[in-house]
């Protein structure tokens, strides 16, 4: 540690405070009992009491209470007594019960509130992350990376996260640890996943899955939690910050579940993930879901055919960027899915697919096409020729007559061209049958049209009586 360092800007503090507190622009505070010098269960008391009693107003500007710099010390005491001691009965309750409680419902929640207020967030996809003015702070109390820059504080192979410090010691008992880290703090912890400041996420990201992994009796809990955060999200607000940051927690946890899977977990994978494609900013945490849903269909290949007629269901019509992306996961899905669950979704599939081939969005069409440079996919289909065939061949043969895109043409040429090397008698039996649809088809238009103006005519001939109607000819 750089005493001198720590010592000359220890100083700077106290001057600008009493400066401030001459002017009246600082409440009196009674300064940080010399943390330095204290040691063991002075220094922690000394700590957390002006930890408790540090005044931060999040209503006024950022620099005007930050300025003050009392923030900056208390951090700064209570690392320096959690870094140097090895009291557990410090660590385990007084730390996570009163440090992190003050932080979390009084600092960080009333802070994200009044920023939301004060910018009115727009969360429209191509909105730019809000930075939140108070992050100053919370930084001290999530991360001390750059407080270790700056004060020379932490030791030189590694930094430290002081929540992650109580949780992940060593000498932090569970079975005390527990009574702190209660269902009260979980909730209050993921509230605060609604951050607009995406470094805020991504600490309490990490904070949640230590406590996931180190406090096995409240698993159930979070993950109950977190089920209720995505419905409400699903089904009433269509809005949260923090949907990619969860669903980042629980693509380990699955990866962690044990098998055969409980009929809990399949039940997350019906109401919860599946319906979370049916937001339209689904592209904010489309990777996080779709690693989620292959990870349960990599565990459980008899999920596959569920997952893609759920997927299916949700289909979107009228966005095409958002129809590119769920070609991407049914790709990815179909690479893990065997031939026996391949078979219950293919027709259904392949509808969709051939529609998608079809679109006169450019993006759509080629990412529809490019499902056919995928080698499992190809087995599946050559599998599978008899039933998939006749679906595709219309599709392709109607874009190469109709497409207005080039590229869309090469690569419906290219896909053509493979089925017909895959079994040319039935590729030609297939083009055969819908070359007869179609005659078929032009014949049935030109008797409806035909009939129709029959129609007109005939009607342009009959008198106008009272209430008759009249068909006003083209």
């Amino acid at each position: 540690m750089n005493k001198h360092l720590l010592g000359g800007t220890a100083r700077a503090f106290r001057r600008r405070r009493r400066r401030r507190r001459r002017r009246g622009d600082m409440p009196s505070e009674p300064p940080i009992a010399g943390h330095r010098r204290a040691t063991g269960r002075t220094a922690g008391g000394a700590a957390l009491g002006s930890f408790r009693t540090c005044p931060i107003d999040c209503s006024e500007p950022a620099t005007a209470w930050w300025g003050t710099g009392v923030p900056v010390q208390c951090c700064i005491a209570i690392c320096a007594v959690a870094r140097n001691g090895d009291d557990e009965p410090w660590m385990a309750g007084i730390g996570a019960g009163t440090v992190f409680s003050f932080n979390f419902d009084g600092g960080a929640a009333q802070c994200s509130e009044q920023i939301y207020v004060r910018y009115q967030i727009c969360h429209d996809i191509e909105e730019e992350p809000m930075f939140d003015p108070a992050w100053p702070h919370l930084h001290l109390v999530y991360d001390l990376g750059s407080a270790g820059a700056t004060f020379d504080l932490l030791q030189k192979d590694g930094t430290f996260d002081l929540l992650l410090k109580f949780i992940g010691s060593s000498s932090l008992d569970t079975k005390v640890g527990k009574k702190y880290f209660d269902h009260t703090f979980i909730v209050k912890l993921l509230e605060l996943f609604d951050s607009e400041d995406p470094r805020e996420r991504d600490c309490l990201k990490t904070i949640l899955h230590r406590i996931y992994g180190k406090f096995m009796v409240h698993r159930p809990f979070i993950r109950k939690a977190v089920t209720n955060i995505f419905y409400h999200f699903v089904f009433e607000t269509d809005r949260h910050n923090g949907i990619a940051e969860l669903l980042e927690v629980f693509g380990s946890v699955i990866s962690g579940f044990a098998l055969p899977l409980k009929e809990e977990h399949k039940i997350f994978l019906w109401r919860v993930l599946i319906p979370l494609h049916k937001p339209k900013l689904v592209g904010l945490y489309l990777q996080q879901l779709t690693y989620c849903v292959t990870q349960f269909v990599e565990k459980e290949p008899k999920l596959a055919s569920s997952v893609i007629l759920g997927l299916l269901r949700y289909w979107p019509i009228t966005i095409s960027q958002k129809e590119v992306m769920f070609l991407s996961e049914i790709e990815e899905v179909l690479e893990a899915t065997n031939t026996v669950e391949f078979q219950k979704c293919m027709v259904p599939l392949f509808r969709r697919i051939a529609q998608c081939i079809n679109s006169s969005h450019f993006q759509v069409a080629e990412r529809a096409l490019f499902m056919w440079n995928n080698d499992r996919i190809i087995i599946l289909v050559a599998q599978n020729r008899q039933a998939i065939m006749p679906i595709v061949t219309p599709a392709l043969e109607e874009n190469i007559q109709n497409h207005w895109n080039v590229s869309v043409l090469n690569l419906t040429t290219n896909v053509k061209k493979m089925l017909s090397e895959m079994d040319e008698e039935l590729f030609s039996a297939c083009l055969a049958a819908h070359n007869e649809d179609e005659e078929i088809r032009a014949l049935l238009e030109g008797k409806r049209r035909l009939a129709w103006e029959l129609l007109e005519s005939a009607a342009a001939f009959q008198p106008v009586t009272g209430n008759t109607a009249v068909l006003v000819s083209r």
